[in-house]
């Protein structure tokens, strides 16, 4: 009998260590308000990751830039000391150059275009293109449309932005297309500019209208401008160092837990915008229309450059939804 108890445990030892499940905790971090779509994603894609994997991965949220800015954050998922990140794709080109094609400028010509160009080929190759430089890619969200806020003049046609420092994302793509159009772009950490724009550091910042309100940008700046200039995807990332200590059939629930929330995220995306308007509009805050043909045309001289940068076969994914 104890010769078969014996036999028994060496089997048992010699088991997967996949097989066995044992409980992992992960730590999630974004920068935005615990206000915010993108917050209440994170708690729905954790409660999903619990669920699928019967308790044996916890996901802990650390909101509002609590681990940091979000290039910060990218550099600790490559160290492996944070184990996910929902994070806008702006810093990601520091560390995946490729990944620079969805911070061109009118990239997308609408939303819905844009959401099944990252459900699809686009974000294929992308998804391939971050796990090269490690990051493994969960599904793509976002954060809708990026608009520019001012504090004493609007931003009415590409001139208005002559020589007006607007904070944007630590991005050479950004910097390029503003730089272009007369801007000084202020490249800035996220949880630093609310003082920035308070104290008059800087005239005015790029962000989706639900950031604008999530974060009271509204209330230290006086004019929207809807120029609707670029797409916020954010996508949810893993660091392939913590994804490759996950059990095959835990990596198959994070990724199932990050498909089914998606499409609610989105709807709250856009819900929150419709809302942030109307907050906007009721507290004074003047919202202007722009001729966004006049900015498409004064960045198409950065096209070439945009083709070098990141490639003929990228961009054209891209822009099968631009110019139809």
């Amino acid at each position: 009998m104890k010769r078969i108890f014996f036999a028994l445990f060496v089997i048992g030892s010699m088991l997967p260590h996949t097989a066995r499940a044992e409980k992992v905790t992960l730590r999630l971090g974004h920068v935005l308000p615990v206000s915010h779509p993108l917050h209440k994603a994170a708690i729905h894609f954790a409660d999903e990751v619990e669920a699928r994997t019967g308790g044996s991965v916890k996901v802990i949220i650390f909101p509002a830039g609590a681990l940091g800015g979000e290039r910060a954050m990218a550099e600790s998922l490559l160290l492996g000391s944070q184990d996910l990140l929902i994070t806008s794709t702006a810093p990601l080109g520091n560390f995946v150059p490729k990944l620079r094609v969805l911070d061109i400028p009118f990239l997308f010509s609408d939303l819905d275009k844009a959401r099944k160009s990252l459900d699809g080929s686009l974000g294929a190759a992308l998804g391939d293109e971050l796990r090269e430089h490690g990051f493994e890619t969960l599904g793509w969200g976002d954060t809708g449309f990026r608009n520019i806020t001012t504090r004493t003049t609007p931003v009415l046609k590409p001139s208005d932005l002559r020589n007006l420092k607007i904070r944007t994302q630590e991005n050479d793509l950004h910097i390029m297309a503003f730089r272009h159009l007369g801007a000084v772009p202020t490249p800035m950490a996220f949880p630093e500019l609310y003082l920035a724009l308070q104290t008059g550091v800087i005239d005015g910042q790029e962000n989706p209208l639900s950031v604008i309100v999530s974060a009271g940008f509204y209330r230290v700046q006086r004019h929207v401008s809807l120029t609707k200039h670029l797409l916020v995807a954010a996508p949810i990332l893993a660091s392939l160092k913590s994804w490759q200590k996950l059990s095959e059939q835990q990596r198959t629930a994070l990724r199932d837990a990050a498909k089914a929330i998606i499409p609610t995220w989105r709807a709250s995306i856009d819900e929150s915008d419709a809302s942030a308007l109307k907050i906007i509009t009721k507290e004074g805050v003047a919202v202007h229309e722009v001729n966004v043909e006049a900015f498409k045309a004064a960045l198409a001289d950065l096209w070439p450059k945009y083709e070098q940068l990141v490639g003929k076969d990228l961009l054209d994914l891209g822009t099968r939804s631009v110019r139809d």
